[in-house]
């Protein structure tokens, strides 16, 4: 079977290339000169130079992600259903096995939200609403989409974004850490803090989510499932949106943070090109099935829609219990 390598030669000069700027850009602004080997294409002495700084190791990344989840849990709420939660994390622990980071603990939780979207958290802790996975209709699609969020842990999206922004506004204690040789680290709780505060921990740039996206669907063929399944995704949040068989809003949420599914489509398809054919991925099981009956249910939305009518929008269906507002979650 072709081997097929984390990041395509583009994706890793991007990356880099922020990377070796970044940390020349701190440098000179200490006045300091940057050596050769931070000069250097791919230099690893660029990342080093970052970690110093922002002290994202992978260690602050669980703790960053631990102390986001128990915010977001308690805003959202947790669905315990076990064909339902259990179904979920079984499905992405068997994915996370075939991701470049698969020696990282990863926690798959499903939220009360109806609206159509998934999130990963700093250090390996992944959340996924409750309206898509009524909105996927076979396994295939809901682990395309559980693959994208698992490629943003694989590639440190998160420290990325982190330091980008920090940079832009970084203090003089933590350059003065940073000359001091001090092992002084941003405080993890402050950090969270913020990032639950304007959502930052769900906003990634354009070239992150094409990036997420590579990284799921190579993910998704070794691990054993179609990676079709991101396509077709991508064809029904595009359908339902020009068609308003969804609500705006809901899909909008999706739409906001990531590129449109007309570009993503085409970006899958040409790795699927490059891919070595396989008749025996898997597509659907009764698990999935099973799983998504229950949620349906849970959002009193039928199990199969009656052709040429309108589902009403989600928040108009939800039972007591979803419903946003002071008794929501």
């Amino acid at each position: 079977m072709k081997t097929h390598t984390p990041r395509s030669h583009a994706s890793r000069h991007l990356l880099r290339g922020w990377r070796g700027a970044l940390a020349i850009a701190l440098l000179l602004t200490l006045g300091l000169s940057p050596g050769p080997a931070l000069l250097a294409p791919g230099s690893a002495a660029a990342q080093s130079l970052l970690d110093k700084v922002f002290g994202m190791s992978t260690e602050d990344e669980v703790r960053l992600g631990r102390e986001i989840s128990r915010e977001v849990e308690r805003k959202l709420g947790v669905v315990y259903q076990p064909d339902v939660a259990t179904y979920v994390n079984d499905l992405g622990q068997r994915l996370v096995r075939h991701s470049q980071r698969a020696n990282l603990p990863h926690a798959f939780k499903v939220v009360k939200e109806p609206s159509v979207n998934a999130f990963a958290l700093p250090g390996g802790f992944v959340y996924v609403h409750l309206g898509l996975i009524a909105a996927a209709e076979s396994e295939m699609e809901l682990a395309g989409v559980l693959a994208h969020e698992i490629g943003h842990v694989s590639a440190r999206h998160h420290s990325e974004q982190l330091a980008k922004s920090q940079a832009i506004g970084l203090g003089t204690t933590l350059f003065g850490a940073l000359v001091g040789g001090a092992t002084q680290r941003v405080d993890i709780a402050l950090v969270a803090a913020e990032l639950v505060a304007t959502g930052a921990y769900m906003k990634f740039s354009r070239d992150a989510e094409r990036e997420a996206d590579q990284l799921g669907a190579q993910m998704l063929h070794r691990a054993g499932w179609n990676p079709r399944g991101m396509v077709s995704f991508f064809d029904k949040l595009e359908e339902k949106r020009l068609d308003r068989g969804m609500p705006s809003s809901e899909v909008e949420v999706f739409f906001s943070s990531h590129p449109t599914p007309v570009e993503r489509r085409a970006n899958v398809e040409a790795l699927i090109q490059g891919m070595p054919p396989d008749p025996g991925l898997a597509r659907d099981t009764p698990a999935f099935q099973r799983a998504r009956a229950i949620v349906r249910r849970m959002l009193n939305l039928p199990t199969q829609a009656p052709q040429g009518t309108r589902p009403k929008p989600l928040e108009q269906k939800l039972p007591p219990f979803l419903r946003p507002g002071p008794q929501g979650p």
